[in-house]
């Protein structure tokens, strides 16, 4: 499905999930009329639709990122990402809906991000499907009918630990927290900690990090997010059996271990477990 600029009404039939482009235009025909991305001064942008600002809208920065309508439908769709412009998120979402009975939109919604998994357009209603950073939920489905705006958590489903040291090598390179969001890791890293610590182990590697190999264990380490030189996390897997130890580290005296002895490990990867427990005004990861 491609978009074109002087045409963004684009037609999805039934159901159309994770198949939709996503485009950041400036504007957007609708069947009763156009929305359109307006600077209201050197900070601010608003939405006109048909020449009438929304005074909910007032942000640093709008795109419109599609228009959408169902066959037989009498609404049109239109979907913006909103950003102030600071560091505390990112950007969030609004659906507009366009009928002959005026304009409805929703509040500002999403994880601090404008990214979809998944869009569908009924004749009565529209579905988004949106990712969250929470680690047992995979995401929030949205739904917006022009006057009720509800959401339900999608869950991540349940998996086996994986046996042996079965998949920790496709981490390497990747973010630690990617590693956590697994069922199957999860799994695996509930066999040594209880849920609760897994939720902090996962803030703490909410923040930059990487993931290693370190002779033949697969070593993750991070940051908190904004916390970055007080907090840090520490996941370490086996690459031949499955071994586990991890760790979370705010300072000298405040530090915990989970799936045994780290001081055991190799030298390698008892130093990062090290840095880890190091964590401090200036300290580096």
């Amino acid at each position: 499905m491609r978009y074109f600029p002087s045409l963004l009404l684009v037609l999805v039939f039934a159901v159309s999930a994770g198949a939709v482009e996503f485009g950041r235009f400036q504007q957007a025909d609708t069947r009763y009329g156009r929305v359109e991305v307006r600077a209201v001064s050197s900070f601010a942008k608003t939405v006109i639709f048909n020449g009438q600002p929304l005074p909910q809208i007032n942000t640093a920065s709008v795109h419109i990122l599609g228009a959408f309508r169902a066959e037989g439908a009498e609404q049109d769709w239109v979907i913006l990402s909103l950003a102030s412009g600071g560091n505390a998120c990112a950007a969030e979402l609004v659906i507009l809906r366009a009928a002959p009975d005026g304009l409805t939109m929703t509040p500002p919604f999403g994880d601090c991000s404008d990214q979809i998994e998944a869009l569908r357009v009924f004749p009565d209603r529209i579905e988004l499907d949106v990712p969250v950073s929470a680690l047992f939920v995979q995401g929030h489905r949205y739904r917006f009918d022009g006057r009720q705006f509800t959401y339900t958590e999608v869950r991540r489903p349940v998996a086996q630990a994986p046996v042996g040291g079965s998949g920790a090598a496709q981490w390497v390179g990747r973010h630690p927290a990617m590693l956590m969001r697994s069922p199957a890791e999860q799994a695996r890293l509930l066999r040594v900690m209880g849920r609760s610590d897994l939720e902090d182990l996962y803030r703490s590697v909410s923040g930059p990090g990487e993931t290693s190999l370190i002779g033949d264990w697969v070593v993750g380490t991070a940051c908190q997010r904004h916390q970055c030189n007080a907090r840090r996390g520490i996941i370490a897997i086996r690459a031949t059996d499955g071994q586990v130890r991890a760790g979370i580290g705010a300072g000298p005296g405040n530090t915990r271990v989970f799936g045994g002895d780290y001081r055991s490990l190799p030298a390698a990867v008892r130093a990062a477990f090290d840095r880890t427990f190091a964590a401090g005004i200036g300290a580096r990861p």
